[in-house]
């Protein structure tokens, strides 16, 4: 096993510092890139901590997406399942780590949220196998749990489902799918039926249909399961015309101001293959919507249909309009999508979030997964954390020597129910921290890995020793994404070498 994590850890290690020298400092970047952050001059409050706060020297803000946002991985993973090489647009770590499922691990309680967090410290080997003390690797894993809330739990929601029923919606599916499902459009009805399964008293539905022009179908639909009205509706749905996305948005927050209900969710769920090709979609009109009077307002939730549709484009609609993000590629994606996660579709577990990580300064930071991270608390925009959701941060850092004092504090803040801003602190020393063998956190640097691989920050030649890895590793999981690498770099050696 000794032999294996040797391996590993040069794996790490090429991938920490792809891109990055010691004279390098970057005050912000972006997912999979490396950074160096200066010492930061007043590292902030303790909130009850018995850890010395001038121990914390060094510091950055960061976000890792809404949780929800996990279509790059469902849509990479399955271009792999059918032969086909990923866009590098897909290679997003952070939203690979938020699609995926992590155990916790001696979790603790901090406001509204449950923690985990522990440190793995390996030496780099010399080409020998002797270790060295030169160079120390340090890879953080943090699990961080938003609050639970099922279908019956949930508050009443006022649902309005703007639909592409466009001429390109009735494009073949490319993935396997039930009988009868062959257009996008097919796999779209199927999961709009699914939705009215997990309806209850209380919920209202308007459906809003757009191409070439946007028509109002439904409005003020109260729900009943003896009134076919919505079936019908959903049924009767057929594709023709452009997209004009423009249109859609505009009537939808229409219809859904005028069924707006302080006292219920509301949201907006857009079902497309997001080919816009008519009119011109400004994203201020999801973006001044989401908030109402200075209270709770409509938040935009976006599902992508089918393998090809313009994922870049959805994602930045959704972060607009503070919701979640999802792609429809098959039936179990359908089932998944709206009845495990609609109280993520519909509702806002905690508001504005932003994640601060202070760190020994001896240890310097050498690659990121993070959306966006910067020393600048305004460079990094709050963010919502969603019902039923989990995210999972790994950073690392290097060290020229072993590291035994100091200590990681993660700090949350966040909007409270009272619409207060308020701070919580995860502190521990690193000492506490570190552990011999943690599988989660190799399994999330695996998950990085893959991603880096596919935005291109990484070569397979830079991950070759990943080969030997998986024998060491105890994890379907683990064993899975070591697969997911394999095949990607197959598919490149083949795309490089036809013959």
């Amino acid at each position: 096993m000794n032999g294996v994590r040797w391996v590993f850890i040069i794996f790490l290690l090429m991938i920490s510092l792809v891109g990055c020298s010691p004279e390098e400092t970057q005050q912000s970047t972006t997912a999979g890139g490396a950074s160096t952050i200066p010492p930061d001059t007043d590292a902030g409050t303790e909130n009850g901590s018995d850890i010395p706060s001038e121990e914390q020297t060094d510091y950055f803000y960061f976000s890792y997406d809404d949780s929800s946002s996990i279509a790059s991985l469902n849509l990479a993973l399955k271009m792999l399942d059918l032969g086909r090489i990923p866009s590098n647009q897909l290679g997003r770590a952070y939203e690979f780590l938020s699609a995926e499922d992590f155990n916790h691990f001696d979790e603790r309680d901090v406001g509204p949220f449950k923690v985990s967090m522990a440190v793995i410290n390996e030496p780099i080997p010399n080409p020998d196998g002797e270790e060295f003390a030169e160079i120390q690797s340090y890879h953080l894993g943090v699990n961080i749990s938003g609050p639970e809330l099922s279908n019956e739990e949930r508050e009443n929601a006022v649902i309005t489902l703007l639909i592409d029923v466009s001429g390109s919606m009735s494009g073949h599916t490319n993935w396997e799918t039930e009988a009868g499902i062959t257009s996008l459009l097919d796999l779209t009805k199927f999961a709009l039926v699914e939705l009215s399964s997990q309806l209850k008293e209380g919920d209202v539905i308007n459906v809003v249909e757009f191409e070439t022009d946007a028509r109002v179908l439904l409005e003020g639909w109260a729900y009943d399961p003896n009134n076919f009205n919505y079936r019908n509706e959903i049924n009767g749905l057929s594709t023709r015309g452009s997209t004009n996305l423009d249109a859609g948005i505009q009537l939808a927050y229409e219809v859904a101001l005028r069924q707006f209900n302080p006292e219920k969710s509301n949201t907006v769920i857009m079902l497309t293959d997001a080919y816009a090709n008519t009119g011109v979609t400004d994203v201020s009109i999801i973006s001044q919507s989401t908030e109402i009077n200075e209270l709770e307002g409509i938040y935009f939730s976006g599902i992508g249909i089918g393998l090809d549709f313009q994922e870049a484009f959805l994602n930045e609609l959704t972060d607009a309009g503070k919701g979640s993000y999802f792609s429809l590629v098959s039936t179990s994606d359908a089932r998944k999508i709206f009845s495990n996660n609609l109280p993520s579709l519909l509702s806002v577990a905690v508001e504005d979030v932003r994640f601060k990580l202070s760190y020994p300064s001896a240890l310097d930071h050498a690659v990121t997964a993070a959306e966006e991270i910067s020393q600048d608390k305004e460079d990094v925009q709050p963010t919502n954390f969603s019902y039923n959701n989990d995210q999972f941060f790994i950073e690392s850092f290097t060290s020229n020597e072993q590291i035994t004092d100091g200590a990681f504090n993660l700090e949350i803040e966040y909007l409270d129910a009272n619409n207060e801003i308020t701070t919580v602190n995860f502190e521990s020393s690193l000492a506490d921290l570190t552990e011999d063998w943690n599988v989660e956190i190799y399994k999330a640097l695996l998950i990085r890995g893959l991603a880096m691989l596919i935005s291109g920050a990484v070569t397979c030649e830079d991950v070759q020793p990943y080969q030997d890895l998986v024998e060491g590793i105890v994890d379907s999981e683990a064993t899975l994404y070591s697969g997911y690498i394999t095949t990607y770099c197959g598919l490149i050696a083949e795309q490089s070498d036809p013959q």
